[in-house]
């Protein structure tokens, strides 16, 4: 109803009030990913419909669809390439942070049974209580990451355009990166053709 009263104007007194209903939507994601970390990556998968049946997820075409219909100007497109690359750039150090930790956790862990001295096993208690924290960390450091992924998106898109996002995922709850990595793919391709083409200019030129 926002985004009819509104009319593409985000001044107008609907587009406020898309405004203020896309912060109280950031606000319980990011409250959910601090919270209950697992929920956020089971959530994208949920339908919200009263009796959704059970399903693999969504189809990649919809976060197409929507990534096209939303209307992202240059400026946009460049900022969500920027945002997209800083998650999975910290993401991708944080997960094999955690690898590290796991394997030192694991080898730390004396094994059960086992004997041995009673100092070398109060070590390895000691080495596995470390590990722990530092695994609790790494998952911290995640949560807070997802959740600066999340405020970057909210502040990249206009109101209007965040409503739109939202009504056009339904019943599909919406998957910011999946867009995002839409909205890339695309812009890739693009620069790519753009290279292709100005270096055969160049080629016939030469000739």
């Amino acid at each position: 109803m926002c985004l009819v009263e509104a009319n593409g104007d985000n001044d107008s007194p609907a587009g406020k009030r898309a405004e203020g209903i896309m912060e109280e939507l950031v606000t319980f994601f990011c409250y959910l990913a601090a919270c209950h970390p697992k929920k956020v990556s089971t959530f994208k998968y949920l339908k919200m419909e009263e009796e959704a049946s059970p399903s693999s997820g969504p189809p990649d075409e919809l976060w197409r669809n929507i990534a096209s219909s939303v209307h992202f100007d240059e400026h946009q497109k460049a900022q969500i390439c920027g945002i997209r690359e800083y998650l999975l750039t910290n993401l991708s150090r944080i997960m094999k942070a955690r690898e590290e930790i796991s394997a030192q956790l694991v080898s730390a862990v004396p094994p059960q049974g086992g004997g041995g001295c009673n100092s070398r096993v109060a070590t390895g208690h000691v080495q596995a209580l470390q590990a722990t924290e530092k695994l609790h960390q790494n998952l911290q450091q995640a949560q807070e990451c997802l959740t600066q992924f999340q405020i970057a998106a909210r502040d990249c898109m206009t109101p209007l355009q965040s409503a739109m996002f939202c009504v056009q995922a339904f019943p599909w709850v919406p998957d910011v990166l999946a867009v995002f990595n839409c909205v890339a793919d695309a812009h890739d391709t693009a620069a790519a053709m753009s290279h292709d083409g100005t270096a055969g200019s160049q080629d016939l030129s030469s000739d």
